[in-house]
């Protein structure tokens, strides 16, 4: 069996996905770790999980400066030329303040060239060494493929270059564990840790691992900048990846046709795990959301972030039909946003606008999830179609609904209509998601087909549950380990 390192840059705890992807190829057998970053609700830099998981994070503000490592040479600098000032007073004594300054910056100066000097030398030999491991490899191998040859051009050679330097100023802290570690894969989660995981191939020889959860040149909130580099780190990494794979078909067909030198994708869904039975309600949804048991629930839970719809859903709340309430249960950089607009709108209880029409609680712990999202009567997920990576979306939200028999509401996209479609266990938003189009939508739903909805989550989670894929995922895995020839 095998020592598998998946790294992605996040705290963990949150991230279905990687938690589920990294369990079931511990209960293979394999010797598995997962590397994150810490924040301040998940601080701890090592926890193992109660399935046994290691978990190691590495502390996020330290993988953020890590590109300001210039700046901080700058300031030394600095303190260390003044402390040399006060120590030696007598030496300037006949300089003016505007001279002390002009000396301090052209000592900073001096130093910031010194250390552009320092990292370039050791970026370009790095680039140049990731050339000649692969010829060496090729040589060894007496292969006739034609990466040697490719990687011996100059424009590979910058680009290389550049995924040095990416590295170097954003990725070295979590390298440095990884190296520890001294896996034999490198699984990264989302494209920030592929161009780690291409280093610590090319430094440890081990197998490369790239798992895409999104499009991410595709993502509403990117700057040209963000594009140029997502394409760019791609273009360098994909001809060194050794399994590919991503979460729906569309996605696959996706990359296939912009990026054909990856390895075809390997599709594992965002499905979760199927419950034995279904989880019994305690009203804890209702409690935590100061509401009477009575009251149905339009639920969201996930991240609060830009281009997901938030703002129209939570002002939709002021359109409910009686009795229904929305409760946003997830956190976010959109959070405080959110909540400004909640206080502007009133709600309906029995015919009176007297109580907040939204409720926000804390997320739940992954593994309490459901029992959580079982409280609600339709889980909504109202994406904005602001680009590919939503158009092509299947959340975990698809999977978490259903599999705590909550019906679904969700936009038109092609991948959940066509879920939506096959087993009716949810409903369509309007094209346009506007606060008038959600409550409309929530207010068309009857007794009869919520109760029918509810039922045919049943049958969608035992057809698209994680057991399909968790089998398709330690295969795939068996064959990436097989011992080449």
């Amino acid at each position: 069996m095998a020592k598998i390192c998946a790294v992605v840059l996040n705290p963990v705890s949150r991230d279905a996905r990687v938690l589920k992807e990294a369990e079931t190829l511990m209960g293979a057998g394999h010797d598995v770790s997962v590397l994150g970053v810490a924040d301040a609700n998940f601080p701890l830099l090592h926890e193992v999980t109660p399935s046994g998981l290691n978990i190691h994070r590495v502390k996020f503000g330290h993988v953020k400066r890590a590109s300001g490592f210039f700046y901080r040479i700058a300031y030394s600098a600095l303190l260390l030329l003044l402390l040399l000032v006060v120590k030696s007073s007598n030496i300037f004594e006949d300089l003016s303040i505007e001279d002390v300054v002009t000396i301090a910056k052209q000592s900073v100066v001096f130093f910031i060239n010194l250390a552009i000097i320092f990292y370039l030398s050791r970026l370009i030999f790095y680039s140049i060494r990731v050339n000649q491991i692969f010829k060496e490899e090729a040589r060894q191998a007496n292969s006739t493929h034609n990466l040697s040859k490719k990687a011996s051009t100059g424009r590979s050679l910058i680009k290389t270059f550049e995924t040095w330097a990416w590295f170097f100023f954003r990725l070295y802290p979590l390298y440095k564990v990884v190296k520890q570690l001294a896996p034999d894969v490198i699984h990264c989660h989302d494209l920030p840790a592929l161009p780690l995981g291409l280093m610590v191939k090319l430094r440890l020889r081990c197998r490369l691992v790239y798992d895409a959860h999104e499009i991410y040149e595709e993502v509403p909130q990117a700057s040209k900048g963000h594009r140029w580099r997502c394409r760019v780190v791609l273009k360098v990494c994909q001809r060194y990846v050794d399994m590919f794979i991503t979460i729906n078909n569309s996605i696959a067909d996706w990359y296939a046709d912009n990026y054909p030198k990856l390895p075809r994708a390997i599709v594992i869904m965002n499905a979760t795990r199927i419950s034995p039975e279904r989880p019994a309600y305690d009203g804890r949804l209702h409690r935590a959301a100061n509401l009477p048991v009575s009251a149905r629930i339009l639920l969201y839970q996930g991240g609060f972030s830009t281009h997901r719809g938030l703002e129209a859903l939570v002002r939709s709340a002021a359109h409910l039909p009686d009795k229904w309430f929305l409760v946003m249960m997830g956190w976010g950089s959109a959070e405080i946003s959110l909540k400004k607009i909640a206080k502007a709108t009133k709600d309906r209880v029995n015919g009176k606008r007297d109580s907040v029409p939204v409720r926000f609680i804390e997320p739940a712990p992954q593994h309490e999830l459901g029992s959580w999202t079982a409280g609600a009567t339709v889980g909504v997920i109202p994406y904005e179609n602001t680009g590919l990576n939503h158009w092509f979306c299947t959340p975990n939200k698809l999977w978490e609904y259903p599999n705590a028999a909550v019906p679904l509401l969700v936009s038109p996209f092609p991948e959940m209509r066509m879920q939506i479609e096959e087993y009716k266990h949810g409903w369509l938003l309007p094209e346009e998601i506007v606060p008038e189009g959600i409550a409309n939508a929530v207010a068309s739903l009857t007794e009869v087909e919520i109760e029918a909805a509810q039922r045919n989550t049943g049958r969608f989670i035992a057809e698209n549950h994680w057991g399909i894929y968790e089998k398709r995922l330690t295969g795939k895995y068996r064959d990436l380990l097989q011992p080449t020839a």
